[in-house]
């Protein structure tokens, strides 16, 4: 189980909103301030974690997506 959570800030060039785990990853050169993460909690896989953010920010939901650093196996283009 890992610990992720959300951008509360989009990504200026997609207007997606982000999703990272919160564990460091030397492989992720943008992590979201401490300010400006979105708590998603404890999840087992990439997948349960979107599904979390979609589900508790439905406003947004369609422009919810993976960081391509820290999650690319669960990033969509």
């Amino acid at each position: 189980m890992e610990k992720y959570y959300m951008n509360r800030n989009e990504q200026s060039d997609t207007k997606d909103f982000e999703v990272h785990r919160s564990t460091w990853s030397p492989e992720c050169p943008h992590p979201a301030l401490p300010e400006n993460r979105l708590d998603l909690w404890w999840h087992s896989n990439c997948g349960t974690a979107v599904k979390k953010a979609k589900e508790t920010y439905t406003n947004v939901a369609h422009r919810i997506n993976w960081c391509y650093w820290c999650s690319r196996e669960c990033h969509t283009t």
